[in-house]
């Protein structure tokens, strides 16, 4: 697989997947939310574009985008950072609300999204490279490239559990390949979290394999307090007598701050990475 490195990456947070929050009133909503957490400056913790290009961007009406950026205001998802509607659209991320059963209402915070409140909170996000949802992806129109809601759901949470230092991709523990590199088993907390059967979250995941974004890597792993822990890839190391061969995903888009990780691990010998 030739990788591709991104400059920039994403946060998203997975508890927007909740299986605790009711359906969002139609997928445009997440996809605009997710178009904001991709274009979010975070110098400024704002995202500022113009109507017009987030319109363009997602082939979405006017009307449409202003009824969806109004639900997401009024759940307390983001907040809007500017009132005049003579300037570009400006708005904060929040921390995702909490859902309350009983009077059917998100119950918000007023804090914008920051990485040290959410690990505080214990509240999981997902690192997502910039170019592995572009606005073709995201877009509303009802050809080409536009994705379905199930499935920018499961990529997002693969990227949830992928870490190449530790596991050389995506958690073994959660995915599991067989001897082919074929999705035999998912961890029950990753597709009950998608609102998923096990079958439509394989589904997915198979389906994201042959548009080419992600791929089964043979690689080594030894057994190290009670989980596996990654120590090359097949052809990279000669293993232990402890070492166990298995499959994982590894993903096509990985973004440029982990670029650093990569090349320790290709010093080491325990990686084969094809950046180009």
């Amino acid at each position: 697989m030739k990788h591709i490195i991104t400059d920039r990456q994403f946060i998203v947070q997975t508890k927007v997947f909740s299986e605790v929050f009711p359906d969002y009133p139609n997928e445009n909503t997440l996809k605009v939310y997710l178009y904001i957490c991709r274009n979010y400056d975070w110098k400024v913790e704002a995202m500022h574009t113009a109507k017009t290009v987030i319109q363009s961007d997602l082939n979405i009406s006017y009307r449409e985008l202003t009824r969806v950026l109004n639900w997401l205001e009024n759940n307390h998802f983001i907040q809007r950072s500017n009132s005049n509607n003579h300037q570009m659209y400006q708005t904060k991320i929040l921390i995702a609300p909490d859902f309350d059963v009983r009077t059917n209402r998100y119950i918000g915070y007023s804090e914008p999204i920051n990485t040290s409140k959410l690990k505080q909170l214990q509240e999981g996000y997902a690192s997502v490279p910039n170019d592995v949802l572009s606005n073709a992806y995201l877009s509303m129109a009802p050809t080409g490239n536009a994705w379905k809601e199930d499935k920018i759901r499961t990529l997002v949470m693969l990227y949830r559990y992928c870490w190449l230092e530790y596991f050389g991709g995506i958690n073994p523990d959660i995915i599991s390949l067989n001897s082919l590199g074929k999705v035999t088993g998912i961890d029950p907390s990753f597709y009950y979290s998608l609102k998923m059967t096990e079958t439509e979250a394989i589904r997915n995941i198979n389906y994201l394999i042959n548009d080419g974004l992600f791929q089964p890597v043979k690689v080594w792993f030894e057994q190290k307090y009670h989980q596996h822990t990654y120590v090359g890839d097949y052809d990279c190391i000669n293993p232990s007598s402890n070492s166990s061969a298995l499959f994982v995903l590894r993903p096509r888009y990985i973004s440029k701050v982990k670029v650093g990780t990569i090349d320790e691990l290709i010093r080491e010998g325990k990686i084969s990475f094809d950046k180009y």
